[in-house]
């Protein structure tokens, strides 16, 4: 769990916005991703079990309004309480459907302190909320972007030509801002810190693009030397919102083929919920809670 814990305070925590509406898609989670959080959608609740076991620590904001009947998601908020392999998780709820009494059920029966944020009020508004919530739990960490680990991935190269020499290194990892990448000790003589690199090719699979960029530093990592880039304000201005979409894409992969070999979770939640009911917060409740 320390080490857990320490890993957080540096590159953050994963935050999860399940069944979210496309609304939410479209404002709150694009919004967090230019804010460099680390923000995935699932859209199977299935999923949800081993997605947060794998990630514990994490923050889950749960869309009530879809996927499950309100029982059926208070079942499972419950069986997350209960669940300790998931560390520090903290839950928070985005719904229309919940009243006075839905609330004060779900509260006596699952720790919420992500807080309860109404789905038909402003994006904005919505959006707002989300960031308090992150902030406070210092999702953001120290890590300044979101970067995303390409080892696994095939075809991924950052290429130039320089004093007649073709260059080409593998990507190790990808930000907004720029890519870290291994040198053959063949082009060492070709790389300094601070060198301005116009005219090279950034290869993501089968997209390419043309990018400028700055030496910031080089690292030797075990066996392996490294060369860290920033790409230039233009290149950054250009390309920002595909390399963004690409980042995404590939840290969404890494969590689904994380879950590819793993069961669903195939618990009858709505079943067990309509067995549940709701009893009704009275006047009396209301003016106790208010003292």
């Amino acid at each position: 769990m320390a080490e857990q814990q320490d890993m957080s305070s540096i590159i953050g925590k994963k935050i999860f916005f399940i069944t979210p509406t496309p609304t939410i898609k479209k404002y709150v989670v694009s919004a967090l991703r230019d804010d460099e959080l680390e923000v995935y959608v699932i859209d199977n609740y299935k999923m949800v079990k081993n997605i947060l076991a794998k990630n514990p620590g994490s923050l889950c904001f749960f869309n009530l309004d879809s996927g499950l009947s309100l029982m059926g998601w208070f079942i499972m908020l419950e069986d997350l309480s209960k669940d300790e392999s998931l560390g520090d998780m903290v839950i928070g709820l985005i719904s229309d459907r919940l009243g006075d009494s839905e609330k004060a059920f779900i509260q006596q029966r699952a720790k919420i302190e992500g807080g309860i944020h109404r789905a038909n009020t402003s994006p904005l508004k919505l959006l707002e909320s989300i960031r308090e919530v992150a902030a406070a739990q210092k999702a953001k960490g120290r890590r300044q972007y979101v970067r995303a680990n390409c080892l696994a991935e095939d075809q991924h190269e950052l290429m130039w030509n320089q004093e007649n020499t073709a260059i080409k290194m593998k990507l190790v990892d990808i930000s907004t801002s720029g890519v870290a990448v291994k040198v053959q000790q063949k082009f060492l003589p070709y790389i300094k810190e601070n060198a301005k690199i116009h005219g090279a090719t950034l290869r993501l699979g089968t997209r390419q693009f043309l990018i400028d960029f700055i030496v910031y530093g080089i690292h030797q990592r075990g066996p392996n030397t490294l060369m860290i880039t920033l790409f230039n304000s233009d290149t950054v201005r250009v390309l920002h919102s595909d390399l963004q979409s690409y980042i995404y894409e590939i840290l969404q992969k890494h969590i689904m083929d994380e879950m590819e070999l793993l069961a669903l979770d195939e618990k009858e939640y709505n079943k067990l919920g309509s067995k549940i009911k709701v009893p009704k917060i009275t006047v009396d409740q209301k003016a106790a809670e208010k003292k």
